[in-house]
C-alpha cells in the first residue's frame, strides 16, 4: 500500500480558491472530530503541530501502528467530507 501525504495539495484545486478550500477543511475536520474524536487530534498533531507520527501516537497514548491506520483512515475521510461540502456548496 503506497502513503499518500495529507499536505498542501489536500487544499488545491478548487474552482473557489485556497481561502475557501481552508475553511472546507476547518468543516470537516469539525466533523471529523464529532465522528471521531482521537482521529481528529492525530490530524491537528500531525498536519497542524507537524509531529511524526510516532510523536503523534505517544502524545494520544495509542501504539505508532494504531496511529498509522487512523492517520490513512482520516486523510480518506477528510478528503471525502472536503469533497462533498464543496459539492454541497456550488
Amino acid at each position: 500500500m503506497s502513503r499518500i501525504e495529507l499536505g498542501d495539495d489536500l487544499i488545491k484545486g478548487s474552482s473557489s480558491g485556497k481561502d475557501n478550500q481552508l475553511l472546507v477543511l476547518d468543516i470537516a475536520l469539525n466533523a471529523l472530530e464529532m465522528h471521531d474524536e482521537t482521529k481528529a487530534k492525530l490530524v491537528k498533531l500531525r498536519y497542524f503541530a507537524g509531529l511524526t507520527g510516532e510523536q503523534a501516537a505517544n502524545a494520544l497514548g495509542i501504539g505508532v501502528s494504531t496511529a498509522d491506520k487512523y492517520w490513512a483512515y482520516a486523510k480518506v475521510w477528510l478528503r471525502s467530507e472536503m469533497k462533498r461540502i464543496d459539492s454541497d456548496s456550488c
